[in-house]
Order: C-alpha cells, then structure tokens, then sequence
C-alpha cells in the first residue's frame, strides 16, 4: 500500500511559494500554496494556453515571476526530431510558437528577472526569448557550431547539442554546454552575450566576478563551482540504474552517486546539491531527499518515505527545497513538500481534487 510520510501543515517563515499547473480544457491554471494553509490559491489563469497545441507528453514550466508559461512536447526520443514550443505571457496571450526547439531533457532556462528565456535550437542553435515588459516578444537564434564547443569526433544532432546551461550573474551572458545525449555528460563550453548574441568559447564556467553563474537563478551547473552532473544510461550494468555523477569544470571525475537511483536533483548554489532518490525504479519500497556536500556525503537527510507511486524535485530556492510525492493506490493523491534547509522544518500538503489534471510545477519567491 502506497502512502505519504505524515508531516504537519504548518507556516514557515519567508518561504517560497510552490505552485501547481492543472490543464482545464485550452486554459492553463496556476495555483499556489501558501505553507499552514489548507487550500491552494489561484495564482493565474492564462486563458488558451493549450489551444491548437499538440497533445502528448509535454514539459510546463513557470517563469520565476509567475507571468509566463513555457510549454515543449516533448517527443518520445532524442532522435525523433524537433520539439515543438510555445510561450505565453499574462499580458498577451500565446505570443510565441516554434517547432525549431528541443527539450533534450532540459526544457527552458529562465534568467532571473523573467525577461530572458534560453532553449535550445534544431541545428545547432540556442534560442534566446526576451520578454518585453509589455508582453511582447523578441526570438533570437544563435547559432553556435563551428570550432565552438565541437568535440573532436563531429557528432550527430541526435547524441550531442549545445545546451543553456544558465545566465551570468550580472545578465549579460547565456552559458550553453555540450550535452551527449547518449550518456547524459554535459560540459560547459560556450557563452553567448545576451545584448547582441556575440559567442565566446569557454573551458567552465568561474566561481568569481560578475560573469558567474547567477546563484538565484536556475542553473544546471553549480554557482559556486562551476560543476555539472552526467546523469543518463548506465553503460556498465545494461537496465542498470542511471549513472548519477558530479564533474569539475574541467571535466574530471568529482564524485558519484552508486547504490541508489536518483530520481531529480538541483544545485543548492553553495555547492551543495539535493537530490531525490530510491531504492528501486518503477515501485520504489523507500524514497529519501538528502543534501550532499561537496565530497558526495550526505550532509542531511530532508525526508524518507515508505512505498509511493513517484516523487519529483521542484528545485531549491531561498534555502527551501520543494518536493512532490505521487500515489495512485488506491487513488490518485499528491503531497507537495517544503523544507527549510537550514534547520530541516518540513510542512506538507496532501490533494486530491483533479490531480489527474496537473500537468506541471514550480516555484515562486
């Protein structure tokens, strides 16, 4: 039997705010959750968000000011072509559509004010989306292949793309890594300025100056280290569990995660990573959320849970981890998760209206 870990629904002071994005019809639906209280608010509604788009498995994803919705179908392999995206923005509705994007397992990447989004293109591109303050939008497609970020051996589109990574600290550069879809290694070697999308080479990305990575914002490397993880297919165990490892910037081996399969992880900023893991993948028996330190030791462990029916990391924001927890036995539930990292405090809610609706989640400040 499938069943949440009890936590009390309690406040938590200056946390941030998780929401949930139901699908109802064409609309798209925001709620937020305030933590101690005992219902959902409504954050937004962003009316024909999913009109004339096409259905399958899709990524949805929030700004960080909650004003705009980023959707990507998202197809069922790296090599079955693009993926189809669109953005919508509270004051203009669908203001953006385009079938030159792909997910690659990553999605979108959000500078911190909201007015920058960064995809990755068909072709060797990177879009670069900035977001007026009136609504409005401007695409930009970088291209960045030639001798920037190219492997020595000229790789397919299928197994190898520039990725963004995320934004410097004072705005002004978009890192992008070399991803190999094949084992999931990603190293950071491309800058493109986001004012005139001039592209740089880079080896990593600095801990220090104003061309680091932004610690606020969401990034796939660490802020502090300028680490990244490979995370994909387990090449010495076939059907294995995934490999879990944390490279330096120069590419060489950190550390790994062995024993457990990781099931989502985020960089806490300060070196730190927390990551979600289980003891087995589908129908896990345990689901833990630990803090790892810079060694690869747990630091902390958030929580444990007995058997459910899937978990999910939001991500980590202002010293707050957020997590979800899913059940379908014997119904449809889920219980969404906020930890204090300092001091561990959890407070939790469990829902049950529509949850078979939600098709995506965040988190506000």
């Amino acid at each position: 039997m499938e069943s949440f870990i009890p936590l009390p629904n309690v406040a938590l002071a200056d946390a941030p705010t998780p929401v949930l994005i139901r699908r109802d019809g064409d609309e798209a639906e925001v709620f937020g959750w305030t933590a101690g209280d005992a219902d959902l608010h409504r954050v937004r509604t962003f009316p024909a968000a999913f009109a004339d788009f096409e259905d399958g498995l899709s990524q949805v994803t929030l700004s960080p000011d909650g004003r705009a919705l980023l959707m990507i179908t998202v197809h069922p392999g790296p090599g079955q072509g693009p993926d189809r995206a669109r953005l919508v923005t509270a004051d203009g509705g669908v203001v953006w559509n385009s079938d030159a994007v792909i997910s690659a397992g990553i999605g979108g990447v959000w500078s911190t004010d909201s007015a920058v989004l960064a995809l990755t293109g068909a072709a060797e591109t990177i879009w670069l989306v900035t977001i007026d303050p009136n609504g409005s939008v401007t695409p930009r497609a970088i291209q960045v292949d030639g001798p920037v970020g190219r492997p020595s051996v000229e790789p397919s589109p299928s197994t190898s793309l520039v990725v963004p990574v995320g934004f410097s600290e004072d705005g002004r550069w978009l890192y992008g890594a070399r991803r190999d879809l094949a084992d999931g290694a990603t190293t950071v070697v491309v800058r493109v300025a986001v004012p005139d999308g001039t592209v740089e080479p880079v080896s990593g990305v600095g801990p220090a100056g104003p061309g680091r990575l932004d610690p606020t914002a969401q990034s796939f490397a660490d802020p502090a280290t300028g680490r990244t993880v490979r995370f994909g297919p387990n090449a010495a165990t076939p059907g294995g569990p995934p490999v879990f490892e944390v490279h330096e910037s120069d590419g060489s081996l950190a550390f790994r995660v062995e024993g457990h399969v990781v099931g989502g992880y985020a960089w806490i900023g300060d070196g730190r990573l927390a990551v979600v893991e289980a003891d087995a993948l589908p129908f896990p028996s345990q689901v833990r959320a630990v803090v790892l330190n810079g060694d690869g030791d747990v630091e902390a462990t958030m929580l444990e849970t007995g058997a459910v029916g899937g978990s999910a990391l939001l991500g980590v924001v202002d010293g707050h981890a957020v997590l979800a927890f899913f059940t379908d036995q014997p119904r449809w539930q889920v219980q969404v998760v906020l930890v204090r990292l300092s001091d561990l405090a959890a407070s939790a809610v469990v829902l049950n209206a529509e949850v078979d609706k939600l098709v995506g989640g965040g988190i506000l400040p």
